[in-house]
């Protein structure tokens, strides 16, 4: 399975954070799976760190080579993925998370994510 992870999802896991559900130890594990992460994602880290919204446990420097340590391959953002975008309905109004309902959908990938609003789009949620 082609699985997209939502930034809360990806920094939890690699942080070892205690709001990830537990069922997705598994999936992210099953070599079988494949695990993507998108430069949006990297991208909304950074501006949040740059802002002081956001902590982390490692130097965001660290965080590309954390993702490939973890077998995340990182995606970067198409043509195609904006021509997704400039379809959907503004249910959700985050720019960075319409990214990812973007790749998700123009990439036939499953989206990793606990944001019920995500629910509203044609997109296939990973549900735990």
């Amino acid at each position: 399975m082609k699985l997209l992870f939502d930034t809360h999802i990806i920094l939890w896991y690699l942080e070892g954070n205690t709001n990830l559900n537990r069922n997705l130890i598994p999936v992210i594990k099953n070599p079988q799976n494949k695990l993507h992460a998108s430069m949006a994602s990297l991208w909304e880290v950074s501006i949040k760190v740059g802002l002081g919204k956001l902590l982390l446990d490692r130097p965001f420097c660290e965080l590309k080579e954390n993702l490939k340590e973890n077998d995340f391959k990182i995606i970067d953002i198409t043509f195609s993925d904006t021509l997704c975008n400039e379809s959907l309905p503004l249910h959700h109004r985050d720019p960075f998370d319409r990214i990812l309902i973007s790749q998700a959908i123009s990439r036939s990938m499953t989206l990793v994510s606990q944001d019920s609003k995500f629910k509203q789009y044609p997109v296939k949620i990973l549900e735990l």
